[in-house]
């Protein structure tokens, strides 16, 4: 999980888009909050069940990297589940965690 990644919300239209630029003084001007990536995976099965489940808790979160193609025939592109409100990421991190945890649990129960 890699999590250092901030965004201004709404700083993009096009959900493709994998390079938008952003100018910090202007989110503020129009009141736009952060976004943090939550997660990352190849798994495009993982990354939306995670997404349900996070919604299903009450976060808004969007799915980036969808429609990008690989550089490489065999390399896969990571998809990201983003949250859309920084603030809401302790709670969905503590959640990550949990799923996390349990999914290990279950694969680990079928050896």
């Amino acid at each position: 999980m890699r999590c250092s990644e901030r965004e201004p919300a709404g700083s993009r239209g096009d959900k493709s888009n994998v390079t938008s630029g952003w100018l910090p003084s202007l989110t503020s001007a129009f009141g736009l909050g952060f976004m943090k990536r939550l997660f990352s995976s190849a798994d495009t099965v993982e990354v939306d069940m995670l997404k349900s489940r996070m919604e299903t808790a009450g976060f808004s979160c969007e799915v980036r990297n969808e429609s990008v193609p690989s550089p490489l025939p065999l390399r896969a592109v990571e998809r990201e589940l983003w949250l859309l409100h920084d603030e809401d990421f302790p709670d969905a991190a503590r959640l990550l965690k949990d799923w996390q945890e349990s999914s290990r649990g279950k694969k680990g129960s079928s050896l």
